[in-house]
Order: C-alpha cells, then structure tokens, then sequence
C-alpha cells in the first residue's frame, strides 16, 4: 500500500507538470464576459418593455382636465373639506386602527386632485380665497399621510407658478398663505 501511494503521488505531481507546461489556449485567455451595455441585446428589449408599460401607465393616470367655474370651484371647495372633516373625525375615533379611515384617506386624496384644475383658473384665486380653504389646506400640511401633506405643496405650488396669471389673482392667494 506504501508503493501504491507513492505511485498515485507521483502521478499527481507529474500531472501538475503537465498542466504547467501545456500552452495556454485562446478561450482561457479571454477574460470574464462583460455585463451588457443598455441599448444592446436582452438588456435593450427589458428597457423597451419597462418603456412602454412606463408609457401605459402614464396614460391610464392622465386625469382629464375639465374647465372650470366659480360654482364649480364651490363644489370642489365643499367636497374636500367634507372629506377634510370625515377624514379627522374617522382618524380620532379610530386613532389605532388605520383600516377604518384609510377610505376616508383616499377620498380625501382624490379630492385634492380634483383641485388642481384650479391652477389652470388663476382668476378664481381671490374667489377660492374666500372660501377660506387655503388655512385648511395649509392644515393638511400637518396631516400624518405624507402623501396627503406632500399633494398639498403641489397644489399650491402649481397654483402660485400658474401661467398667464394676473399678479392680483396671485397675490390674493399669497397674502391667505401667509395669514
């Protein structure tokens, strides 16, 4: 058996010869394959598919944008801060239990949305500032769903950087931001 384990030994060191002396071929002397460039094969058809249900998507959320009139701008003023009251009452009655307000909470949103057509009526500002909805608005800022509060900033974002807006129209809905 002590001859037999020299005899596999030494084979296995003359293998290792072997392999030291044998010449490189050109496959192993490749390096590593690279990671594909966007824009080329299996990576460029996986950008066009997210492309396109990107695009999808956009349209399916496009929001149709109706004109809008004072009474119209009323009844969108009444209807948040309906939603306002509903949400605040539903989130003190059930402060642990978020499935309880959380419909509350998406009509509320949706209703927020709706107002955003008012940055494409800037003469309605002095009108919509007499509703007094600006101070709950600026309440919402406060409201514990960050995407309620940060829906808030748009809108009035939007609606101070509204184009072709008269500098009174503007200034009416400024001076009730800062009251």
């Amino acid at each position: 058996t002590d001859s037999s384990s020299s005899y596999c030994a030494m084979q296995g060191l003359r293998e290792l010869e072997s392999l030291q002396q044998r010449p490189v071929s050109s496959a192993d002397e490749q390096p590593p394959a690279k990671r594909a460039r966007p824009g080329s094969g299996k990576a460029a058809l996986e950008a066009a598919e997210l492309l396109a249900r990107a695009e999808r998507e956009l349209e399916e959320s496009q929001v149709e944008v109706a004109a809008v009139d004072e009474n119209g701008m009323k009844a969108m003023v009444l209807a948040v801060e309906r939603r306002i009251n509903d949400n605040m009452a539903l989130r003190m009655k059930y402060p642990d239990r978020p499935e309880k307000f959380m419909d509350s909470e998406l009509e509320l949103f949706s209703h927020l949305k709706r107002l955003h057509v008012l940055a494409t009526a800037p003469e309605l500002f002095p009108t919509f500032v007499r509703t007094k909805c600006v101070s709950s608005l600026l309440g919402l800022l406060m409201h514990e769903n960050s995407d309620i509060s940060i829906d808030v900033v748009d809108l009035l974002h939007e609606m101070a950087d509204a184009d072709g807006a008269d500098p009174d129209d503007v200034k009416a809905l400024a001076d009730a931001l800062v009251e």
